[in-house]
Protein backbone atom coordinates (compact mmCIF):
# COMPACT_ATOMS: atom_id res chain seq x y z
CA UNK A 1 0.00 0.00 0.00
CA UNK A 2 1.06 3.69 -0.56
CA UNK A 3 1.91 5.96 2.52
CA UNK A 4 -1.09 7.82 3.67
CA UNK A 5 -0.90 11.44 2.78
CA UNK A 6 -3.74 14.02 3.37
CA UNK A 7 -4.84 16.83 1.09
CA UNK A 8 -2.82 19.79 2.75
CA UNK A 9 -6.22 21.52 4.05
CA UNK A 10 -7.75 18.10 5.62
CA UNK A 11 -7.90 18.86 8.77
CA UNK A 12 -9.64 22.37 8.32
CA UNK A 13 -11.75 20.45 6.22
CA UNK A 14 -12.15 17.35 8.75
CA UNK A 15 -12.85 20.51 11.20
CA UNK A 16 -15.92 21.64 9.35
CA UNK A 17 -17.17 18.56 7.91
CA UNK A 18 -17.04 16.40 10.70
CA UNK A 19 -16.97 18.44 13.64
CA UNK A 20 -20.03 20.51 13.17
CA UNK A 21 -21.66 17.22 12.69
CA UNK A 22 -23.56 18.41 9.52
CA UNK A 23 -22.56 15.72 6.77
CA UNK A 24 -21.96 12.17 7.35
CA UNK A 25 -18.15 11.59 6.44
CA UNK A 26 -16.43 8.39 5.04
CA UNK A 27 -12.95 8.01 4.05
CA UNK A 28 -11.86 5.84 1.09
CA UNK A 29 -8.03 4.62 1.32
CA UNK A 30 -5.91 3.13 -1.02
CA UNK A 31 -3.38 2.99 1.89
CA UNK A 32 -2.98 1.64 5.05
CA UNK A 33 -6.06 1.95 6.71
CA UNK A 34 -4.38 1.58 9.82
CA UNK A 35 -2.04 4.58 8.91
CA UNK A 36 -4.59 6.58 8.11
CA UNK A 37 -6.92 5.83 10.76
CA UNK A 38 -3.68 6.99 13.27
CA UNK A 39 -3.65 9.93 11.31
CA UNK A 40 -7.36 10.70 11.57
CA UNK A 41 -7.26 9.96 15.52
CA UNK A 42 -4.78 13.23 15.60
CA UNK A 43 -7.49 15.29 13.27
CA UNK A 44 -10.20 14.04 14.90
CA UNK A 45 -9.57 14.56 18.64
CA UNK A 46 -12.42 12.04 20.48
CA UNK A 47 -14.36 11.93 17.19
CA UNK A 48 -14.05 8.98 14.80
CA UNK A 49 -15.68 8.37 11.39
CA UNK A 50 -15.16 5.10 9.23
CA UNK A 51 -12.02 4.38 7.03
CA UNK A 52 -12.39 1.95 4.34
CA UNK A 53 -9.38 0.58 2.20
CA UNK A 54 -10.04 -0.19 -0.96
CA UNK A 55 -7.32 -1.63 -3.81
CA UNK A 56 -7.31 0.61 -6.79
CA UNK A 57 -6.04 -2.54 -9.23
CA UNK A 58 -8.79 -4.38 -8.33
CA UNK A 59 -11.30 -5.68 -11.53
CA UNK A 60 -13.62 -7.72 -10.29
CA UNK A 61 -17.40 -7.61 -11.89
CA UNK A 62 -19.58 -4.77 -11.30
CA UNK A 63 -23.28 -4.85 -12.24
CA UNK A 64 -24.75 -2.50 -13.90
CA UNK A 65 -21.16 -0.60 -14.92
CA UNK A 66 -19.12 -1.14 -19.05
CA UNK A 67 -16.18 -2.92 -18.73
CA UNK A 68 -14.79 0.51 -20.07
CA UNK A 69 -15.61 4.03 -21.60
CA UNK A 70 -13.65 6.62 -23.44
CA UNK A 71 -14.31 9.83 -22.07
CA UNK A 72 -13.93 12.69 -24.59
CA UNK A 73 -10.56 14.29 -25.03
CA UNK A 74 -8.82 10.68 -23.39
CA UNK A 75 -6.29 8.96 -26.05
CA UNK A 76 -7.41 5.19 -23.84
CA UNK A 77 -10.02 3.66 -21.98
CA UNK A 78 -10.67 4.14 -18.31
CA UNK A 79 -11.70 0.26 -17.04
CA UNK A 80 -14.63 0.75 -14.62
CA UNK A 81 -14.86 -2.92 -13.67
CA UNK A 82 -13.10 -2.19 -9.97
CA UNK A 83 -15.19 -4.81 -7.79
CA UNK A 84 -13.49 -4.40 -4.25
CA UNK A 85 -13.74 -0.23 -4.90
CA UNK A 86 -17.67 -0.81 -5.43
CA UNK A 87 -17.76 -2.84 -2.72
CA UNK A 88 -16.11 -0.24 -0.13
CA UNK A 89 -19.10 2.27 -1.84
CA UNK A 90 -21.92 -0.10 -1.01
CA UNK A 91 -20.29 -0.69 2.42
CA UNK A 92 -20.97 3.13 2.60
CA UNK A 93 -24.28 3.19 1.27
CA UNK A 94 -25.47 0.08 3.25
CA UNK A 95 -23.79 2.04 6.52
CA UNK A 96 -25.66 5.52 5.78
CA UNK A 97 -28.62 4.08 4.90
CA UNK A 98 -28.58 6.09 1.20
CA UNK A 99 -27.97 5.49 -2.43
CA UNK A 100 -25.35 6.20 -4.64
CA UNK A 101 -27.28 9.47 -6.00
CA UNK A 102 -27.49 11.19 -2.54
CA UNK A 103 -23.75 10.58 -2.43
CA UNK A 104 -20.99 12.80 -3.11
CA UNK A 105 -17.57 11.44 -3.47
CA UNK A 106 -14.56 13.73 -3.26
CA UNK A 107 -11.24 12.67 -5.01
CA UNK A 108 -7.69 13.58 -6.40
CA UNK A 109 -8.32 11.45 -10.12
CA UNK A 110 -11.34 11.17 -12.40
CA UNK A 111 -10.15 7.84 -13.01
CA UNK A 112 -9.43 5.98 -9.85
CA UNK A 113 -11.47 7.86 -7.32
CA UNK A 114 -14.68 9.53 -9.49
CA UNK A 115 -15.32 7.33 -12.55
CA UNK A 116 -17.26 4.47 -11.12
CA UNK A 117 -19.30 6.53 -8.22
CA UNK A 118 -20.57 9.04 -11.07
CA UNK A 119 -21.59 5.92 -13.64
CA UNK A 120 -23.64 4.39 -10.86
CA UNK A 121 -25.66 7.38 -10.00
CA UNK A 122 -22.94 10.03 -7.47
CA UNK A 123 -21.84 13.16 -7.40
CA UNK A 124 -18.30 13.75 -7.75
CA UNK A 125 -15.89 16.84 -6.83
CA UNK A 126 -12.24 16.67 -8.12
CA UNK A 127 -10.13 18.89 -6.27
CA UNK A 128 -7.04 19.25 -8.86
CA UNK A 129 -3.68 19.40 -7.84
CA UNK A 130 -1.90 19.25 -11.05
CA UNK A 131 -4.65 17.05 -12.64
CA UNK A 132 -4.91 17.29 -16.67
CA UNK A 133 -7.28 19.38 -18.15
CA UNK A 134 -9.02 15.89 -20.00
CA UNK A 135 -9.95 14.54 -16.23
CA UNK A 136 -11.44 18.00 -14.93
CA UNK A 137 -13.67 17.95 -18.50
CA UNK A 138 -14.66 14.46 -17.96
CA UNK A 139 -16.20 15.61 -14.07
CA UNK A 140 -17.55 18.57 -15.72
CA UNK A 141 -18.94 16.57 -18.46
CA UNK A 142 -20.80 13.90 -15.85
CA UNK A 143 -22.32 17.17 -13.75
CA UNK A 144 -19.28 17.44 -11.29
CA UNK A 145 -17.56 20.07 -9.99
CA UNK A 146 -13.72 20.61 -9.93
CA UNK A 147 -12.43 22.41 -7.14
CA UNK A 148 -9.05 23.81 -6.31
CA UNK A 149 -8.90 22.51 -2.55
CA UNK A 150 -11.02 20.66 0.10
CA UNK A 151 -12.40 23.77 1.17
CA UNK A 152 -13.87 24.26 -2.37
CA UNK A 153 -15.17 21.14 -2.51
CA UNK A 154 -17.49 21.89 0.93
CA UNK A 155 -18.45 25.23 -1.05
CA UNK A 156 -19.29 22.49 -3.87
CA UNK A 157 -21.22 20.48 -1.84
CA UNK A 158 -23.95 22.78 -1.57
CA UNK A 159 -24.14 23.41 -5.09
CA UNK A 160 -25.24 19.79 -5.61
Amino acid sequence: YKECHFFPDAKSFLDEAVMKGERKVEIVTQSSAREAIAKLARYLEHRSTPVYQADKAALEFVPGVPEKVTPEGWERPIYLQRGIYWKVLSDIIEHTRTNPTNMVVIGRSYELDLALPLVKGAKGILVAHDVPGFEKSAVRAAGGYVVDNLQGALDAIGKF
